[in-house]
């Protein structure tokens, strides 16, 4: 991997190197070939450089998000090397300055099951000699590189041997520059070269090309087809069946790049060819849609995607003819043909009757590398009344078939929380996006359905939906979505901050080699999000990525325990000064307030007559430093022991009402409280 990332700014300097002394010419004539005819077709990602030198400093330490990479062991063994690689190219650091007019290309291969091998091109003059090109290399060069020549498909092919396991090789031909630490990355490039045929005779990347911008830092291209190899090689087999959809999502994608210090925001567009049976030809002709299920998210969200259309039945069409075109989904059709049968159903038109214009799968915050309790699938409904009959109906034939009536499996809060006794249900119809998803719960709540692995998690989900533990409601992701369309036909959210557990279970342990210097390097980089809108016969795509530390750990403890009524305000965060531990203060609807421990226990609940307003705060008693807890209402300041019961002369009546929570001032650091309060006077 060290390999993979070091070359890029180990080549950056030599390509200067090589046209350093041909700036010279006033005029510079058209090259032979273009860099595109070299690029062999399996390429999984090229990135062109227009203007090399800027994106080079994006690489540096006065980059923040680079030096919070840089705190990673083989990323600060990383920046290491490519001082001492810069060091040994000094004439060629200078050279650098001169390559801005020619575009530099970066294309990523899958190399068996190794990961990605880099090659690195770009055009030269075609008056320049591969003699000055190999004279000008060896004087750039260490003098104790080793140098060795072999002719392959009739192009000489240069071997510099920096050391016993490492080797840079580079050729010159048709004014074409290429250079890899893959020998066979080098011979698939000489044989594209020679086949005089060229990614570019794809259609599909075609269009891509043409609607890139000319007056950008950089563009990315994305090959879906051997991205998904990619990627395959890095995650854990258990965990593939996320990776293999990739392959037939779409053709190619463009993206313009535009990088600040703490952001990367990048726009471009997709074609999905009509001819390949492609993921995203199932919302051709659909409108972007307002994406409404983010309002329903939990603030604990650590993934999510979205999938929204226009024409609910023009999506199952596309779709069902997308599922019926696939080769490796058989089992999944046979599945749903034995189902039907089965219960006398049909489960894709049991969906289509009532489906809204959209639906989510979301993972929220995991506590450990376990996260079935963690996965949530939201349908948003087309909202007609008989939905929930409609439903519950559907359920109660199927549990009729398994000998089990008991559709409701409890009652919480005022919800009916039902369970559908088929395992695999969700991604019988949807697909294996949805895999995670083994049983079958499901919950209405307004307009929409939740569905999860069990009764547990749509109550933690019930929990946040009525308190204010949203995702809308977090002031980092309301920043953050503002650099986003509020609509798209399908929306993939990544809060990296709160995905450790899940980097964990769905990568190699030999890949990821986590330790707590990754894990709070991760939790610096607050989200990545991309959108893909139809867009005639094109798709406008949107990504962005943010650079910055703001993660708060969004406890589960209020979402797990069973109170008496729904929560009505935020849970207040009380640290006990005897033993440091975390305790919540919550008030439900029928104005009851719990002490919560940090494990969910309640350990007491008390009736109020009125609501608390502002914040509650954790004091320490100055006579047995225990925890007091101090509360206001319009009408009287409350402060509590660690039992829940009043202290001394408390609950003190105001005189007027109040127009603000009580706060305390501890002025000489003794716990000889001060409390201070507004009133309406």
């Amino acid at each position: 991997m060290l390999k993979n990332i070091l070359v890029t700014l180990f080549i950056i300097p030599v390509i200067g190197a090589a046209i350093y002394g041909y700036f010279y010419f006033k005029q510079i004539k058209t090259p032979v070939s273009p860099v595109i005819q070299a690029i062999p077709v399996n390429a999984a990602v090229i990135v062109k450089c227009n203007n090399a030198k800027s994106m080079l400093q994006n690489f540096s330490m006065s980059n923040p998000a680079w030096k919070a990479l840089a705190e990673y062991l083989s990323f600060g063994e990383m920046h290491r090397e490519i001082k001492k690689l810069d060091a040994l190219f000094p004439l060629g650091s200078e050279a650098l300055k001169n390559i801005q007019d020619n575009p530099l290309f970066i294309s990523a291969h899958p190399i068996g099951s190794s990961g990605f091998e880099c090659l690195f091109l770009t055009n030269l003059p075609n008056t320049v000699t591969k003699k000055y090109v190999d004279a000008f290399v060896k004087n750039s060069a260490s003098k104790e590189t080793v140098f060795n020549l072999k002719i392959y498909d009739g192009i000489a092919l240069n071997e510099l041997k920096i050391s016993e396991t490492s080797s840079f090789f580079y050729f010159f031909s048709r004014g074409i520059f290429a250079c890899s630490f893959s020998q066979m990355l080098m011979e698939d490039a000489i044989r594209q070269l020679n086949s005089g045929v060229s990614i570019s005779t794809d259609m599909a990347f075609e269009k891509v090309w043409n609607a890139a911008g000319k007056k950008v830092d950089a563009t990315i291209f994305v090959n879906y087809e051997y991205l998904s190899q990619t990627i395959d090689s890095y995650v854990n087999q258990k965990e593939s069946q996320f990776i293999k959809p990739l392959a037939s999502f779409a053709n190619w994608t463009s993206l313009d790049v535009k990088w600040k210090a703490t952001t990367i925001q990048l726009n471009g567009f997709t074609c999905s060819k009509d001819s390949t049976n492609n993921y995203l030809n199932i919302f051709k002709n659909q409108e972007p849609q307002e994406i409404d299920l983010v309002n329903e998210m939990p603030a604990s969200t650590a993934y999510f995607m979205c999938y929204a259309f226009s024409d609910v039945n023009l999506f199952f069409k596309n779709y069902n003819n997308y599922i019926g075109n696939l080769t490796d989904h058989f089992k999944q059709q046979e599945t749903l043909i034995e189902f039907n049968k089965k219960y006398g159903v049909n489960a894709v038109n049991f969906f289509q009757q009532w489906l809204g214009n959209q639906y989510a799968y979301i993972i929220t915050e995991p506590t450990s590398l376990d996260y079935s309790e963690n996965c949530y699938a939201i349908f948003k409904t087309n909202g007609n009344k008989d939905v929930k009959n409609s439903v519950y109906d559907f359920a109660k034939k199927v549990n009729g078939k398994e000998n089990s009536s008991d559709t409701i499996a409890h009652k919480f809060r005022g919800f009916d929380i039902m369970q559908l006794h088929q395992q695999n249900f969700i991604p019988m119809v949807l697909g294996d996006n949805f895999s995670k998803l083994k049983n079958t719960f499901f919950v209405f709540m307004d307009d929409n359905i939740v569905f999860a692995n069990s009764s547990l998690a749509l109550k933690k989900w019930i929990n946040t939906n009525s308190s204010e533990h949203r995702l809308k409601d977090d002031n980092n992701y309301q920043s953050f979505s503002e650099s986003l369309s509020t609509k798209a036909n399908i929306f993939y959210y990544s809060a990296l901050a709160r995905s450790s557990n899940l980097f964990q279970q769905n990568f190699k342990n030999e890949i990821v080699n986590w330790n707590e210097a990754k894990d709070e390097t991760v939790k610096g980089f607050h989200a990545v999000a991309f959108q893909l809108s139809a867009n005639q016969n094109l798709f406008y795509t949107t990504a962005f990525a943010e650079y910055k530390p703001c993660y708060t750990n969004e406890s589960d403890v209020i979402m797990e325990t069973e109170l008496d009524s729904t929560v009505h305000t935020k849970p207040f965060i009380l640290t006990d000064p005897a033993d440091s531990t975390t305790k919540l203060l919550v008030q439900d609807d029928a104005l009851t307030i719990y002490l919560i421990s940090n494990t969910g226990e309640i350990l007491w609940k008390k009736e109020m007559k009125e609501k608390i307003i502002g914040d509650a705060s954790g004091l320490q008693s100055a006579k047995d430093n225990k925890l007091q807890i101090l509360f206001s209402t319009k009408t009287k300041i409350y402060l509590l022991d660690e039992d829940g019961d009043n202290v001394a002369r408390f609950p003190v009546a105001l005189k007027y009402t109040a127009t603000n929570g009580v706060q305390a001032f501890d002025y000489d650091n003794n716990h000889d409280y001060r409390f201070l309060i507004a009133e309406e006077n």
